[in-house]
């Protein structure tokens, strides 16, 4: 298996997921508006699931994130 390497952003935003899991992807990258775009900060998100570091759920209007556990699968609700 290959080894993924974060960023400190990175790293944040996965803390941040982690922290307030079934949160929207706006309410998490919100704080981090000041260090980077909103564009770019929602590709990141998008990238961390992509990984299979955090889980995403659409639903109608937002994307909910959870965290990934160790396992790799994401936690069941």
């Amino acid at each position: 298996m290959e080894r993924i390497v974060l960023d400190t952003i990175d790293k944040r935003l996965k803390d941040a997921v982690k922290e307030t899991p079934g949160a929207c992807v706006r309410t998490i990258i919100k704080p981090f508006f000041l260090e980077r775009s909103e564009a770019v900060l929602r590709r990141r998100m998008e990238m961390l699931h992509m990984r299979g570091l955090i889980r995403c759920e659409k639903t109608k209007r937002d994307v909910l994130c959870y965290p990934v556990d160790e396992t790799g699968k994401g936690d069941e609700l």
